[in-house]
């Protein structure tokens, strides 16, 4: 008879004996292997979710029905589309010009988002611009702030 918490591992050769070992210290190191995976898998995924990806800026353009000096007036929305506050959003801004004034607190003349204050999560940014042709605004860099 061997007890529930005892599995039969093998045959002692001299005393032809079954050989007991203890059930629990199998299930003690599952346990810890079991743990150790868990605090792995939970650093991986919080050490993901504390940085964002310039991807995950959104640009997006939407042509208005107004024209400024012959030039089709555009409206830009940018969105943060990470978890984490965001800040120091810059764009790449070469050649990019428009007849409309855009307000600075938005988008300011070296292409940093509401003056590179917290830009927070699902927040959008809206400014206008006119000029023919679309011109395509690329994230640069940010600084993450996951709290």
């Amino acid at each position: 008879f061997i007890p529930n918490n005892y599995c039969y591992h093998s045959i002692n050769s001299v005393t032809m004996t079954p050989l007991l070992i203890h059930w629990t210290l199998n299930s003690q190191m599952a346990s810890i292997f079991n743990l150790l995976f868990l605090t792995l898998f939970f650093a991986l995924v919080f050490k993901a979710y504390g940085d964002c990806a310039l991807s995950q800026i959104g640009v997006r353009q939407y042509k208005t029905s107004d024209y400024a000096h012959g030039m089709p007036v555009l409206k830009v929305n940018v969105t943060n589309n990470c978890e984490c506050t965001q800040s120091q959003v810059k764009f790449n801004c070469t050649d990019f010009q428009t007849y409309l004034s855009i307000d600075p607190a938005i988008f300011s003349d070296d292409c940093l988002l509401i003056q590179g204050g917290p830009f927070y999560p699902s927040q959008s940014a809206i400014f206008y611009y006119a000029w023919d042709p679309k011109f395509t605004f690329t994230p640069i860099s940010s600084q993450t702030s996951c709290s």
